[in-house]
């Protein structure tokens, strides 16, 4: 009890040094993700697609391809493997691209993150019945994905078979919200100007910029 407790606390303490932080952040422009100022933060370009490296939050349902218990009891068997015997959802840390499109008034039409690397948080559930045995599945899991894959463990707090370990390994599909709607995730971090910016060696070349009221400063995209 006093374990969860002073986890409790220091989530408390962390969430509100995180509050705190972004609402000083926010103080310094109102034009920027409230990220860095004015001079460190370029809006837009206008009338165009342009592509950043981005850091955001996203949840994703999950769909569990491979399932690897290990047993107990009988030296000639390591574990037993099950194949899409669950669904599950979460959230996650991603690192990727995004792809923010603009009309010719520098207005946000459509943004799109693609993940390349994430850490993600979720919890995997089903309700199974065979041969009139009833197995429930309720299993927080800690996993790493590389593009839309992950390879994470487990926990199983639902229905054990007697000689099954609690602890698993699972491989599987993640898909993000942000692809099945508009937006859907939370940005944290961008990069200072768009990948194709980065690349332009002739000045003459950059596109555009939108005016200082542009619409940049959404996170929620």
């Amino acid at each position: 009890m006093k374990k969860i407790l002073m986890v409790a606390i220091l989530c408390s303490i962390v969430s509100i040094a995180f509050c705190q932080q972004q609402k000083q952040q926010g103080s310094k422009s109102s034009n920027n993700d409230r990220v860095s100022d004015d001079a460190q933060w370029e809006p837009y370009p206008a009338g165009k697609t342009s592509e950043y490296k981005a850091t955001a939050l996203n949840t994703n349902f999950t769909i569990p391809l491979i399932r690897f218990n290990s047993t107990t009891g009988d030296p000639s068997m390591k574990g037993s493997v099950s194949l899409f015997n669950s669904i599950g959802a979460g959230f996650g840390i991603n690192w990727g691209r995004m792809e923010v499109t603009t009309d010719n008034n520098g207005k946000i039409i459509n943004t799109e993150m693609n993940n390349t690397f994430g850490i993600n948080l979720g919890v995997l559930f089903a309700a199974n019945t065979n041969n009139d045995n009833t197995q429930n599945i309720f299993a927080p899991t800690l996993s790493v994905s590389i593009l839309n894959f992950q390879v994470g463990y487990g926990m199983e707090l639902g229905t054990v078979a007697a000689n099954q370990k609690r602890g698993f390994v699972t491989v599987a599909y993640n898909i993000p919200i942000s692809k099945l709607l508009k937006g859907g995730f939370y940005l944290l971090r961008r990069s200072k100007r768009n990948i194709d910016a980065n690349n332009t060696t002739n000045p003459s070349q950059t596109p555009p910029l939108t005016p200082a009221n542009n619409n940049g400063s959404s996170r929620f995209m």
